[in-house]
């Protein structure tokens, strides 16, 4: 059985770098609506430096440039409400 974390990952790379629609409750507990896309290279760190990071699926986070801001943003899986890609939208309550 596919998990949440797995479904979600699995529809933000098959979107292979489009736009796409999420909201998800951050860290603080408050809901973050965000469009972004996966696979932007052209924005680096303020540093320049590439930021390693380990496997979305194991840390329950992934990385998505945000586009009206600008910058990078980490998404968590595990918190998702909904999500819009490539025409599809999935809704979750908790």
């Amino acid at each position: 059985m596919k998990t949440k974390r797995n479904i979600i990952y699995n529809e933000i790379k098959k979107s292979k770098g489009h736009f796409f629609y999420v909201e998800f409750v951050k860290q603080d507990k408050t809901l973050r609506k965000l469009f972004g896309r996966i696979g932007v290279k052209n924005y680096p760190t303020k540093t320049g430096k590439k930021i390693k990071i380990s496997h979305p699926l194991k840390i329950g986070k992934f990385r998505v440039y945000d586009t009206s801001v600008k910058q990078y943003r980490s998404v968590n899986l595990d918190t998702v409400k909904k999500i819009s890609i490539n025409k599809k939208v999935l809704k979750w309550t908790k």
